[in-house]
């Protein structure tokens, strides 16, 4: 549902059209109304134009879309909040989806990340059926860690994380004074393995693979096109 008129790229394009009819805007209303947040607005404001799904053909590339996909959390999670990004990722696919995924960046504090134990400040967790598992990044490839149950159910409440077992990581990076939280896809994850493995020079790695380490990192916050 587009919830007000800002979120198309244009009214007179959507009329008659489903996701923006009175009917589904008045019950997409009434959730809001029972204290829920729609967090991409609190962040961006109403008229950021952060379009999720594009028309077909020349749309994506002249920005023809709407804002149809949300997040709204309570108000004590929403204060919670980091930041939002789409990620642009499946449009560079042979075939890309009419649709980007909206995410929500929330908050790991220092004391949270100190209590993981993790050996250095670039990780990302999965789960499966039975456990978290962290890894971390190196010229080696992807270094297994076990994590601490209590110290990682404790940033699940607190951000009310829940990850796809398998399929969706938690990527951090916390190198120097970075404090970036990312939900993603596995595959993002070894792409950043891959990078490491690739670039890697010397005994800290040279100056290529930390440029391109926080290039990856800015087309993820920002949403860039691949």
């Amino acid at each position: 549902i587009a919830p007000t008129d800002s979120d198309v790229f244009h009214p007179d394009a959507f009329v008659g059209s489903t996701h923006v009819t009175p009917e589904e805007r008045a019950a997409l209303g009434r959730l809001l109304e029972v204290g829920l947040v729609d967090i991409d607005v609190a962040k961006w404001g109403a008229r950021a134009r952060r379009f999720t799904w594009w028309k077909h053909g020349i749309g994506y590339s002249r920005n023809l879309g709407m804002r149809i996909d949300l997040i709204a959390t309570d108000r004590g999670l929403a204060k919670r909040l980091d930041t939002t990004w789409i990620d642009h990722t499946e449009r560079s696919t042979e075939r890309p989806s009419d649709h980007a995924a909206l995410i929500a960046d929330f908050h790991l504090s220092d004391t949270q990340w100190d209590a993981l134990r993790l050996p250095i400040g670039l990780a990302f967790f999965l789960r499966t059926v039975s456990r978290v598992t962290a890894f971390y990044p190196g010229p080696a490839g992807a270094t297994e860690s076990l994590v601490s149950l209590e110290a990682w159910e404790e940033i699940a409440r607190l951000n009310a994380l829940e990850l796809q077992p398998d399929v969706e990581a938690l990527l951090v990076n916390r190198v120097g004074a970075a404090r970036e939280h990312y939900l993603v896809s596995v595959d993002q994850c070894y792409r950043l393995v891959g990078i490491l493995r690739r670039s890697w020079r010397g005994f800290s790695g040279g100056e290529e693979v930390w440029e391109r380490i926080g290039q990856f990192f800015s087309e993820l916050k920002g949403g860039a096109r691949a």
